[in-house]
């Protein structure tokens, strides 16, 4: 005996399929965009970090140089300490 579906229950599962499709792409969208808030944030503090160990090693006679490249991971913040003549 084959038994078939109704039509009732071929738009249920179909909805439900459509459901958890939509459901897990927004939890993706929300893990990406979550992770690029975490990124930037962790960025921010050791850029915060590396000014203040700058200024407290070296004062005010050191260059700073940072280097950020949007839209790749590579992040570089750091001193170099190029010493300025006294104004």
């Amino acid at each position: 005996m084959i038994q078939r579906f109704g039509i009732a229950w071929r738009l249920g599962v179909s909805l439900a399929l459509i459901g958890v499709i939509a459901s897990g792409l927004t939890g993706y969208w929300g893990y990406g965009e979550s992770r690029k808030l975490l990124r930037g944030a962790a960025e921010e503090r050791l850029l915060t970090a590396t000014r203040v160990l700058g200024r407290q090693l070296f004062g005010r006679r050191l260059l700073w140089l940072t280097y950020f490249a949007s839209g790749s991971q590579l992040f570089c913040a750091g001193a170099l300490s190029v010493f300025l003549p006294l104004l």
